[in-house]
């Protein structure tokens, strides 16, 4: 009789196994998913900065040269935290070992860019006026 309870028990665990297995599998799959998704709208939002600064350079100041040397400046900076951001997408092949952390920073850091050249566009025009 004991046999045969002997027996029964490592099926129980490799069956047991198995569907913690295919747990794991399908979070990764979703994880994956997340991760791709998110890739597409950071590189998006990276090209619509992009822009924005392209358009930022174009328009010219009626202003001294000191107020347009500190503009052109200020682009720079914000046009190096951008590369900066590319670079650290185009450097996540796959998704991060930390992924919620890299992603929330990763947000918050697009997000601060994004007002920064906002408010960048409103100084210019008001420089301009």
């Amino acid at each position: 009789m004991q046999s045969i309870m002997l027996i029964g028990l490592p099926l129980f665990a490799q069956k047991n196994n198995t569907v913690e297995t295919q747990k794991e599998l399908c979070q990764t799959k979703t994880d994956t998913a997340d991760f791709e998704l998110f890739k597409k709208e950071a590189e998006k939002q990276i090209n619509a900065n992009r822009q924005k600064i392209a358009l930022l350079r174009e328009k010219k100041l009626n202003a001294s040269a000191k107020a347009n040397k500190k503009f052109t400046k200020k682009i720079i900076t914000l046009e190096n935290k951008n590369n900066e951001l590319q670079k650290r997408m185009s450097q996540c092949t796959s998704k991060p070992p930390v992924w919620l952390s890299f992603k929330s920073k990763f947000i918050r850091d697009l997000k601060q860019l994004g007002e920064a050249l906002d408010d960048l566009a409103v100084d210019q025009y008001e420089l301009s006026q």
